[in-house]
C-alpha cells in the first residue's frame, strides 16, 4: 500500500494525533508550523488529507484555498470539550 501523504499545519502538531484520520504506519506526515508556510509548499507536496485546527486565525478561508487547488481531504479539527 502506497503511503498518504498527510500535511499536518500545527504549532505543536498535535492537530492529528487521536482522531482517526488515516492510520499512522500508512501514512508520511509534513509537518507544517502555520499557514503561510503551508500555503508555500501545498503545490509542492500534494498532500492527500491535510489536517488543521480550527482554532487557528484563517483556518477556514485556508481549507478552502486548498480545496480549489488540490484533491485533498481536509479535516478541520476541535479541541476536546
Amino acid at each position: 500500500m502506497a503511503f498518504k501523504k498527510v500535511m499536518v499545519v500545527d504549532p505543536d502538531l498535535s492537530a492529528f494525533e487521536g482522531k482517526g484520520v488515516v492510520d499512522e504506519k500508512d501514512m508520511e506526515v509534513i509537518p507544517v508550523a502555520n499557514l503561510l508556510a503551508a500555503r508555500s509548499i501545498i503545490g509542492e507536496y500534494r498532500p492527500h488529507v491535510v489536517i488543521l485546527s480550527s482554532e487557528i486565525e484563517g483556518a477556514r478561508d485556508f481549507a478552502r484555498y486548498v480545496s480549489k487547488r488540490t484533491d485533498a481531504r481536509i479535516v478541520l479539527t476541535s479541541p476536546d470539550p
